[in-house]
């Protein structure tokens, strides 16, 4: 969604919308999306292209009044992608909540490669408070995994 390469972007704004639109037609309550790389261009500049193409991608579709959120993940934090720390994620949302009903998808696994604790107690409330902080729990979706066994 803020590829340097414009023909790239507007092929991404694109698929996503599609895949919107199935969402809406379905009723899903939630998409998950990774905000892409800035590879080639300013932090501010990828932010600035997420930002623009997310809304590109759901202008003109009927999602008010749905419950429809777009929810943005948090990335493992690679050198150009958006969203490896929740401030990032944070940004991303903010830019976003006039035009777009979006909250925020936290990855545990991303996280925890991230650098946020995740393994010990205090760790683990540390955290949660962080994240209660920057990107506000009332926007976090959370689903509960069951490990496989076998």
């Amino acid at each position: 969604m803020c590829s340097q390469t414009e023909d790239v972007r507007k092929k991404s704004v694109y698929a996503f919308r599609g895949e919107i639109e199935r969402a809406l037609a379905w009723g899903a309550e939630y998409l998950v999306l990774h905000p892409g790389s800035w590879k080639g261009l300013t932090r501010d500049e990828g932010l600035r292209l997420a930002a623009e193409s997310i809304a590109q991608a759901i202008d003109g579709l009927a999602w008010q009044g749905t419950g429809f959120q777009i929810l943005i993940e948090n990335t493992a934090g690679a050198e150009f992608s958006l969203g490896g720390a929740w401030s990032k994620v944070a940004e991303l949302v903010a830019l976003l909540k006039k035009c777009a009903p979006v909250g925020v998808c936290l990855d545990t696994c991303h996280t925890h490669v991230s650098g946020y604790d995740l393994v010990d107690g205090g760790g683990y409330e540390e955290t949660v408070k962080l994240a209660a902080a920057t990107v506000g729990l009332e926007s976090v979706k959370v689903w509960q995994l069951q490990r496989c066994q076998g």
